[in-house]
C-alpha cells in the first residue's frame, strides 16, 4: 500500500529522515538513495548527502530559488514560500516484511525496492508536470523528470517488522527550456491508486519469479506470501490494528476506506519514535515468529524448488488486453466516462500476479489506437460501444418523430380533461394538463414528462390511462424497483412490472408473436402505450433496449421522471440527454406536496420557482440554488447543528437524531421518514432507535439474532471472476443450469476457491458440493452474510423481490414463532398480514431510517434528514472529502431528501458551513456525448471570440450499436 503526505518544511524533513532520529542508528541517511532524471540533472546519485538533500528541499537548484514571494502579515516583509515536497511511503505486505526482515531474505527486500522504483518511474514518465505560461495562457506541461530521495526502513512505529520506503518527491522539475520550476502534485495525488497498483503488481511479479506463491487478500489486488496465515500476520500488525480501530471508531471499515480516510487515521494514530537495539529487536521477532508457528524454512524450500523451475507458473495468466477488457467492462457498467488512471488501476489490480503493469499499459495504448477505447476532449475515456449506444439512442428519438398516429385530437383531449375535472371535483394543474395533452396528441414514438417532486404525477397518469384505454390502447407500466411498481399499479390502475421484468416479458411476447405470424401473417398487435416511471433511474443500456423494443412492438413510450432526482447505479443518464436533444417534453412544475409556507418557499428556492415572474411557468429545471435554499432553511429554523469536533463528540449527531425520533409517539413516527446519506449511519440510527423503543416497551426485549443477506454490489464483470469470491459468500442462481445441477432461485455458499483454475466450490443446502465456473454460468447474484436482531414490534424493509413482497416495502413484525414471523403490511389504506419464513427469506433489514436512494418516491408528513459532513484539518483535504462525498451525497440527494415532507422538515448536521457546501456539490452521472458537446460549445465560444467558426466533428458511421 502507499500513503502520501506533504512535507511540512525542509528542516523538519531533514531531521525526520536523518540518522539518530528514525528508530535506529543504522538507518536514516545511511540507507538512502537518489532516484530520477531530475537527480541526474543535478549530479545526485547513490547515498543521499545531507546538505544536498536540504538544499533541494528548500527549492535551491542550479542557482535558482523556487517558490513564490509572499508578504509576511506580521512583519510586512516579503519572503519566499516554497513547498518542500511530498513524502510517498510504499509499504510491503506484512508477509513480505516477515520474509525480508525476520527471516532475512535480502532478495525479497530487493524485490520491494525494485517495485518502488517501477512505481516512481511511472510518476516520472506519466505524471511529472509543471505550469508554463505562453501568450498569457497558463497550462500544465509534462517534464519527464523528478528528483526523489529514497529512505529504506524495516520497522513500524510500533516496532513491528515493516518493509517500507519513504520516497520524498522534491518540489522541483526541469522544463524543456532548461528552467527549474515547482512540480504540480495534483496529478500525482489523483493517481495514487494506479501508482499503488503498479507497485503491488511489480512486487507480485518479482516474488513469483523468486518462486514464492502468493494469495490475493482483497478486490484491490493486494496479496500475501502463501504459507503465512492471517493470524500470524495480525500478530505482527499492531500498527494496522491501530489504524483499523481509528477508522472503525468513525464507522468506516478499513477495506472500504478512501485513501484520504486512511491517511488521516495513519497520522492520528502515529506514535512517537523510540530508539531500540536493532539486533535485539530482530532477535525478539524471530522468537515471536517461532512461537506462533511460522515455518520460514518450509516456505523457502518450496520457493527454491519453484525458482529452479523458472519461478511460479500461473495457470490463470492474463494478457494485457484481457485485463483491460475487464477494467472497461467493470468501470463502464457504472459510468459512461472514466479516467485513464481508473482504467489502468482497475486493470492492473485485476491482473496483479497474472500480467505485468507494462503489458497492461501497452494494451491500453493499442486499444486507444484501434478505437475500442475513445479518448474524449477532457482527457477521460469511454468505449466505442458506449459512445455508439448514446448516439444511437439520440438518433432514434429523432428518427421516430412523427412515426405514430395521435391517440386523440387536441380539441377532444381538452374536452375530455374538462369532463374529468368536473367528475373528480378538482382542476388539473397546467403541467398535468400539458402532460396529458402531449402524451395523447403527439405523433412521436417517445415523449417525456419532466415532473418535479410532488407535482401530482400519479393523478396525471390516471387521466392518461383512462383516455388512452377509451381509444383502444393497452396501457402497460414499469418502474425501477418492485415497491415502486406496486405503488404505481395500486394508485393508477396500470398493470406494472419492474423495468427488468417488463423487458423479460416483452422479449418473450415478441418471440411468441413472430412465431404466431408464421401461421397467421395478418395478425396485428393491439396498440400499446408504455409508461416508464422514475425514468431518471434508467441506465443507458436499459433505455436503448426499451427504445428498440418499442419500435419493434409499434408502441408509444412515455418516459416520466425528474432530471433533478437521483440517477441509476448503472452507466448513463439517457432520460436527461433525450430531453436536451429534442424529445418532446411536457413540464409538470407546479408543486403541491409542501403544505406550509416555509417548506413551499424552501422547495421553490431549490427548483428556481422563486425567480419566476408573474404568470411564468418553470420549464428550465436545474439544481443551482441548493446552497441558497440551505441558508433559507437555517434561518427558518429547520437546521439543527450538533458539532462533533473531537473524538469525545463522536456519535452525538446520531444520538440527537435518535432522541428526536423517540420523542414522537407511534402514530407520529408512522408519519415520519428518517433519511441519511450513508449505510453506516442508517445502521447506527436503526440500532439507537431499537434500543430506545425497547426501553419504552414498544419493542419486545425478547429478541434473537437472525442471518440476513446484503448485496455485495459487484458488477457483472466481477461476478464472472473466481478470484473475487471468498469462503462464506452466498450465490443465488437466476436460472437453471442443468450441467452443474443448479436451479433458478437456489442459494449456495462458497466453501473454497481455486482462483488459478477459475473454479469456485459451492455447498448446497443438503451438504453436497458442486464445482462452479463463474465465467460459464453467471446469471447470478452474490451476497455477504450479516446478522440483525429481530423482535416483535420491529419495523423491517424487504431488500429483494421475494414472492408477494417487493424490494423496498416496509412491514411491521407482529408475531415471532421460531423461524416464522407475521408481517403487517400497509398499502395505502389496506392492511394485510403475511406469514414469512425467515430461514428462507433473508433479504431484509431494519427500517427505522433509510438512505436517500430508498426514500426517493416517498411522501410523509415529516422528514428528519441526517447530513454528516466531512471534517478534516485542512481546506484542501476537505475539498477532496467533499468530492468523494458527492458520489454518494450531493445536490441530487439533498433535493430528494428535502422534498419528501409535506409539513415539517428537520435537518441534523455536524457542521452547517461544510454541509452547505456538500448539498451544492455536483452529483451527476457521466455521458460521452455530453462531454463531446460541452467541448464543441467551448470551442465554438473560443472561435467566436477570434472571429472563426469550428468545424463540427463528423458522426462516426461505423460506431457499434
Amino acid at each position: 500500500m502507499i500513503s502520501m503526505n506533504n512535507v511540512g518544511s525542509a528542516g523538519q524533513a531533514l531531521h525526520y529522515f536523518s540518522a539518530d532520529n528514525y528508530y535506529t542508528q543504522d538507518e536514516g541517511l545511511e540507507h538512502s538513495e537518489w532516484f530520477g532524471k531530475g537527480a541526474e540533472h543535478l549530479g545526485l546519485s547513490g547515498k543521499i548527502d545531507r546538505q544536498a538533500f536540504f538544499e533541494v528541499l528548500n527549492g535551491k537548484v542550479e542557482g535558482q530559488e523556487l517558490g513564490k514571494w509572499v508578504k509576511n502579515e506580521e512583519t510586512g516583509e516579503k519572503e519566499r514560500e516554497h513547498r518542500p515536497g511530498t513524502d510517498m511511503t510504499f509499504s510491503a505486505p506484512k508477509s513480505v516484511s516477515l520474509m525480508a526482515e525476520v527471516y532475512g531474505k535480502r532478495d525479497v527486500r530487493e524485490a520491494h525496492e525494485a517495485a518502488v522504483k517501477k512505481a516512481l518511474s511511472h510518476i516520472e514518465t506519466e505524471l511529472a508536470r509543471t505550469r508554463q505560461t505562453v501568450d498569457g495562457k497558463t497550462e500544465a506541461v509534462q517534464t519527464g523528470n523528478v528528483t526523489v530521495a529514497m529512505f529504506r526502513h524495516n520497522t513500524s512505529r510500533d516496532l513491528d517488522p515493516q518493509t517500507h520506503t519513504h520516497a520524498v518527491i522534491m518540489n522541483a522539475t526541469k522544463r524543456e527550456d532548461g528552467q527549474w520550476r515547482s512540480l504540480t502534485n495534483e496529478e500525482i495525488y489523483n493517481a495514487q491508486r494506479v501508482i499503488g497498483a503498479i507497485y503491488t503488481s511489480e512486487l507480485a511479479d518479482r516474488l513469483q519469479a523468486l518462486g514464492y506463491d502468493i494469495r490475493r487478500t482483497d478486490e484491490k489486488g493486494n496479496f500475501e506470501i502463501a504459507g503465512i496465515t492471517r493470524e500470524q500476520i495480525e500478530h505482527f500488525s499492531q500498527r494496522r490494528a491501530e489504524i483499523e480501530a481509528a477508522l472503525k471508531a468513525k464507522g468506516v471499515d478499513i477495506d472500504d476506506a478512501s485513501a484520504q480516510q486512511k491517511e488521516d487515521a495513519t497520522l492520528k494514530t502515529r506514535a512517537r519514535k523510540v530508539d531500540v537495539d536493532h539486533e535485539a529487536l530482530i532477535g525478539s521477532w524471530k522468537e515471536r515468529a517461532k512461537e506462533i508457528g511460522i515455518d520460514f524454512d518450509a516456505i523457502q524450500a518450496k520457493a527454491d524448488a519453484q525458482r529452479a523451475q523458472g519461478g511460479v507458473i500461473r495457470a490463470d495468466k492474463l494478457t494485457g488486453r484481457e485485463a483491460m477488457s475487464f477494467a472497461a467492462a467493470h468501470l463502464i457498467e457504472r459510468e459512461a466516462v472514466v479516467s485513464k488512471n481508473d482504467l489502468m488501476a482497475a486493470a492492473i489490480e485485476h491482473g496483479a500476479g497474472r500480467v505485468s503493469a507494462s503489458e497492461v499499459k501497452r494494451a491500453f495504448d493499442k486499444l486507444e489506437k484501434d478505437g475500442d477505447l475513445v479518448a474524449l476532449p477532457d482527457g477521460n475515456y469511454t468505449t466505442k460501444k458506449m459512445l455508439g449506444s448514446e448516439m444511437w439512442a439520440l438518433d432514434q428519438v429523432r428518427a421516430q418523430k412523427g412515426q405514430t398516429p395521435k391517440m386523440m385530437e387536441p380539441e377532444a383531449v381538452a374536452a375530455r380533461i374538462a369532463q374529468a375535472e368536473g367528475r373528480q371535483g378538482f382542476k388539473y394543474s397546467e403541467g398535468q394538463k400539458e402532460a396529458i395533452s402531449k402524451v395523447l396528441t403527439t405523433e412521436d414514438r417517445y415523449v417525456a414528462v419532466q415532473g418535479l417532486a410532488g407535482t401530482g404525477k400519479t393523478t396525471m397518469l390516471k387521466g392518461v390511462r383512462e383516455m388512452a384505454q377509451e381509444q383502444g390502447y393497452t396501457v402497460r407500466g414499469m418502474a425501477p424497483t418492485g415497491a415502486a411498481s406496486k405503488v404505481l399499479a395500486r394508485e393508477t390502475g396500470i398493470a406494472t412490472d419492474t423495468v427488468s421484468m417488463f423487458q423479460i416479458k416483452e422479449r418473450q411476447l415478441q418471440k411468441d408473436i413472430e412465431f404466431a405470424k408464421q401461421y397467421a401473417p395478418d395478425f396485428q398487435r393491439k396498440a400499446e402505450v408504455w409508461i416508464v416511471d422514475e425514468s431518471s433511474f434508467l441506465s443507458q443500456r436499459q433505455k436503448a433496449q426499451l427504445d428498440h423494443m418499442a419500435e419493434k412492438a409499434g408502441a408509444k413510450v412515455v418516459y416520466l421522471g425528474d432530471t433533478l432526482q437521483l440517477q441509476g447505479v448503472e452507466a448513463g443518464k439517457p432520460f436527461e440527454l433525450a430531453q436536451r436533444d429534442g424529445m418532446e417534453t411536457a413540464y409538470m412544475t407546479e408543486i403541491n406536496r409542501q403544505k406550509t409556507a416555509d417548506l413551499k418557499q424552501a422547495v421553490d428556492i431549490i427548483t428556481g420557482r422563486d425567480n419566476l415572474g408573474e404568470g411564468q411557468r418553470l420549464t428550465q429545471v436545474e439544481l443551482a440554488n441548493n446552497a441558497r435554499a440551505f441558508e433559507y432553511m437555517d434561518k427558518a429554523g429547520m437546521i439543527r447543528e450538533i458539532p462533533e469536533k473531537s473524538e469525545d463528540d463522536k456519535g452525538r449527531l446520531v444520538a440527537a437524531v435518535v432522541q428526536d425520533i423517540l420523542k414522537l409517539d407511534k402514530a407520529e413516527r408512522e408519519r415520519t421518514i428518517v433519511i441519511t446519506a450513508y449505510n453506516e449511519d442508517r445502521r447506527a440510527i436503526n440500532a439507537g432507535v431499537r434500543e430506545g423503543l425497547k426501553e419504552q416497551g414498544e419493542l419486545s426485549r425478547s429478541e434473537d439474532t437472525r442471518e440476513i443477506y446484503t448485496s455485495k454490489g459487484w458488477t457483472r464483470a466481477m461476478q464472472k471472476e473466481a478470484q473475487y469470491y471468498k469462503a462464506g459468500d452466498v450465490v443465488r442462481f437466476g436460472r437453471d443450469y442443468q450441467q452443474i445441477d443448479a436451479k433458478k432461485g437456489e442459494y449456495m455458499r462458497v466453501s473454497a476457491v481455486d482462483a488459478p483454475n477459475g473454479t469456485v466450490v459451492l455447498q448446497k443446502e443438503d451438504g453436497s458440493v458442486i464445482a462452479w465456473q463463474p465465467k460459464k454460468h453467471n446469471k447470478i447474484e452474490v451476497y455477504d452474510r450479516d446478522t440483525r436482531e429481530l423482535a416483535k414490534g420491529d419495523l423491517i424493509r424487504i431488500t429483494r423481490n421475494e414472492g408477494e413482497f417487493k424490494n423496498g416495502e416496509v412491514a411491521r413484525v407482529t408475531a415471532v414463532a421460531g423461524d416464522k414471523v407475521t408481517l403487517e403490511l400497509k398499502q395505502g389504506k389496506d392492511v394485510s398480514l403475511h406469514q414469512v419464513d425467515l430461514s428462507r427469506n433473508k433479504h431484509w433489514d431494519h427500517a427505522y431510517a433509510q438512505t436517500v436512494h430508498a426514500s426517493q418516491g416517498a411522501t410523509q408528513h415529516r422528514a428528519i434528514f441526517h447530513i454528516r459532513a466531512p471534517q478534516t484539518e485542512s481546506e484542501k483535504k476537505q475539498e477532496r472529502a467533499l468530492e468523494n462525498m458527492a458520489k454518494v451525497f450531493g445536490d441530487r440527494s439533498f433535493y430528494v431528501g428535502a422534498t419528501r415532507a409535506s409539513h415539517e422538515l428537520r435537518i441534523y448536521t455536524n457542521d452547517k458551513a461544510v454541509a452547505a457546501k456538500a448539498v451544492a456539490a455536483k452529483q451527476d452521472k457521466t455521458s460521452a456525448v455530453e462531454t463531446l458537446r460541452q467541448h464543441e460549445r467551448a470551442t465554438a465560444i473560443t472561435a467566436d471570440n477570434v472571429g472563426e467558426r469550428p468545424v463540427s466533428p463528423q458522426r462516426n458511421g461505423d460506431v457499434q450499436r
